[in-house]
């Protein structure tokens, strides 16, 4: 299950165009830190490029982010996926 905290909001995304954008991602890329974040790139109701950051507590993904994908992200995607990302 996936449950967005309090800091997801602040790029104004509702939680339908979040979940939509973390649940049918394109790419993932996991940050090697701890506990180990997971950054999902994908789209929400709009057809808007987002990037959605998530940590599993253990039973939960909790959100913990979500705005605008930015080139950082997208340039790690492979150039074939990339393409349907921009």
């Amino acid at each position: 299950m996936s449950k967005i905290i309090p800091s997801a909001y602040k790029h104004g995304f509702t939680d339908a165009d979040i979940l939509r954008a973390w649940d049918n991602y394109v790419w993932q890329i996991v940050e090697v830190q701890e506990p180990p974040k997971v950054i999902r790139l994908g789209y929400d109701s709009k057809a808007r490029a987002l990037e959605v950051g998530g940590v599993f507590d253990g039973e939960d993904w909790l959100i913990i982010h979500a705005m605008k994908a930015r080139k950082k992200y997208l340039q790690q995607v492979p150039m074939p996926v990339r393409g349907y990302l921009l």
